[in-house]
C-alpha cells in the first residue's frame, strides 16, 4: 500500500510541476529510456563532494527513475589530499565500438570555485558494479587560480577532443580572462588517453561575471556540434551576466571557420532573464524528432538545478520546457539530499538517431 501511495504521490507531484511551466512554453514528448546524468555541487551541503545523479525517464507513467553514484574518496587522484572538493564540469563519451560509458570530470581542490587550488581532469569509466572507476592518472591538473567550468568530449574523425572553459584568476596582465581550450587525445588500445600535441586556444576574452549583456560576461557550459551546417564543428557556450537586473544568461555560438581556427566573436543564440544558468550545455535529441536539441542548466526564471530543453528554430534557440527539476525531484524522494549548481550534464539517448537538422561528426 505504501508503494502504491508513493507512486500516486509522485504522479500528482509531476502533474503539479508540469502546470508550473512558463507561459508560452511547449511540452514535447520525452523519449522513453532517455537517461540524463548530472553532477551536484551544493555549497550548503554538510557533505561537500562529487556526486553523479542518474535520471532515467519512463514514458509509461511519465516519471523519472533516480540513482546516485558518489565517487570514492579520495577524489583527488594525483596526490594525497584531504581537503574540500568541488565538482565543476563533466561530460561523457564512449570509445568507438564499445558500450562502456566513460566520463571526463573536472575535480577542484579548495573550498571555493574562484579561485580554486588546482583542478584535475579525470578519466573514469562506469564499471559493472556501478562505480566510476579511475581509468588512469589525471590527464592534467591546472595550476592554482585557474578555474575550469564547462567541459565537453567529442570526436572528430578518429580523434577524441576534450575542450573546456576556464577562468584565469591569476594576478598579472592575464588576470580575469575567460578562455576556451581544445586538446586532441589518442585513444590507446588499453582504453587510456594520451594527449596529442599541444592544446589549442579557441577563444580568449575579458571576463566579468558582474558584466551586462553586450559586454563581457562569465563563460560557463560548453558543447560542440555543427550548428551552422557547413561541416565544421562549432562551439556553443553558456554566458552569464550578473550585472543585468535581473541577472541574465545567454547561449552563444563560436563559429568554426576552418581547421584549428574559430571566430573571435560570440553570436547570441538565446538570452533570458532572470538567468540562472547555462552552467552546463549539452547537445542531444531529447524528444526523438531527429532534430538536434540542447539541454542546459538552467533556463530563464528557473532554479540553478533545472535541466531545460532548447530546440533550434531557424538560426536561434527556443526555450521549450523543463526536462527535470532536479532539486524538486530529490527533495520529494530523498529529503536528506539536496542539489545546488549543476556544472556537469550528459544526455544519453536510448538508441541511435539520424540527425537531419545538425550534423554531428561523432
Amino acid at each position: 500500500m505504501h508503494i502504491i501511495m508513493r507512486h500516486l504521490y509522485k504522479i500528482t507531484f509531476l502533474c503539479v510541476l508540469s502546470c508550473l511551466a512558463l507561459p508560452g512554453w511547449t511540452q514535447d514528448a520525452l523519449r522513453d529510456g532517455l537517461t540524463v546524468y548530472t553532477t551536484d555541487w551544493d555549497e550548503n551541503s554538510p557533505d561537500l563532494g562529487y556526486y553523479i545523479y542518474k535520471w532515467t525517464y519512463q514514458a509509461s507513467d511519465q516519471t523519472w527513475k533516480f540513482d546516485m553514484n558518489m565517487l570514492a574518496t579520495p577524489l583527488i587522484a594525483g596526490q594525497d589530499y584531504t581537503g574540500a572538493v568541488y565538482d565543476m564540469g563533466m561530460d561523457m563519451f564512449r570509445i568507438s565500438g564499445q558500450t562502456e560509458l566513460r566520463a571526463i570530470l573536472t575535480v577542484s581542490m579548495g573550498d571555493g570555485h574562484f579561485p580554486s587550488l588546482g583542478t584535475e581532469f579525470q578519466h573514469r569509466k562506469l564499471n559493472a558494479n556501478g562505480e566510476w572507476e579511475l581509468v588512469q592518472p589525471p590527464l592534467f591538473t591546472t595550476p592554482a587560480n585557474i578555474s575550469p567550468i564547462g567541459v565537453t568530449a567529442y570526436y572528430e574523425g578518429n580523434d577524441l577532443h576534450i575542450a573546456w572553459t576556464e577562468d584565469n584568476d591569476e594576478a598579472g596582465p592575464t588576470s580575469l580572462m575567460g578562455e576556451i581550450y581544445d586538446q586532441v587525445f589518442t585513444v590507446n588500445a588499453d582504453g587510456t588517453l594520451t594527449a596529442k600535441g599541444s592544446k589549442t586556444l579557441v577563444l580568449s576574452r575579458k571576463l566579468n561575471w558582474g558584466g551586462t549583456r553586450g559586454g563581457p560576461g562569465g563563460l560557463a557550459g560548453l558543447t560542440v556540434c555543427d550548428y551552422t551546417g557547413d561541416g565544421q564543428l562549432d562551439f556553443i557556450v553558456g554566458q552569464m551576466f550578473y550585472g543585468d537586473s535581473p541577472a541574465g544568461a545567454s547561449i552563444q555560438l563560436i563559429e568554426r571557420l576552418s581547421a584549428g581556427k574559430w571566430s573571435d566573436t560570440l553570436q547570441e543564440l538565446w538570452y533570458g532573464q532572470p538567468g540562472h544558468g547555462a552552467e552546463a550545455v549539452h547537445y542531444c535529441d531529447i524528444d526523438g524528432d531527429a532534430n538536434l536539441d540542447l539541454a542546459i542548466t538552467s533556463g530563464s526564471a528557473l532554479p540553478w538545478s533545472s535541466v531545460v530543453h532548447f530546440e533550434k528554430e531557424g538560426n536561434q534557440l527556443v526555450e521549450k520546457n523543463i526536462v527535470i527539476d532536479c532539486a524538486a525531484e530529490i527533495e520529494f524522494w530523498e529529503p536528506e539530499l539536496s542539489v545546488g549548481h549543476i556544472f556537469g550534464l550528459y544526455v544519453d539517448s536510448p538508441e541511435p538517431t539520424e540527425i537531419v537538422d545538425w550534423e554531428i561528426m561523432n
